[in-house]
């Protein structure tokens, strides 16, 4: 029993960690889509404070590739700026925790564990 409820938290444990995505396929927290460019925004960063009010620009991004650094064409949100607060939807493409993720997974290896106790008692 003991050893069947340690092999489901392992699994439990193996799933958490390889559902979290590589850092080189996240988009920095200040990202914003080429739609949005020229509207307002809320994840701005600046003098090391995040989530601030800013325009979403065009803009250069780098990140470390195993050859080096890469420069890329990626649109940011700016700081500052005079543009007019969008009526819709203002939503940033920010990926979901990778424990809202595995969150099905944990808890069906629980319920297997529980039916498992159950059967054998």
């Amino acid at each position: 029993m003991v050893r069947h409820s340690m092999f489901v938290v392992a699994l439990a444990l193996a799933g958490a960690l390889l559902a979290v995505p590589a850092r080189a396929d996240l988009a920095p927290p200040d990202a914003c889509q080429e739609a949005d460019l020229g509207k307002a925004c809320e994840n701005a960063s600046a003098n090391g404070m995040m989530d601030l009010p800013g325009t979403c620009q065009k803009a250069k991004c780098t990140r470390a590739t195993p050859s080096g650094s890469m420069s890329y064409d990626c649109h940011l949100c700016k700081a500052g700026g005079a543009a007019k607060k969008d009526d819709g939807c203002n939503m940033s493409s920010r990926p979901a925790p990778a424990a809202l993720a595995t969150a099905p997974l944990l808890i069906l290896g629980l319920l297997y564990g529980r039916r498992r106790r159950s059967s054998e008692a």
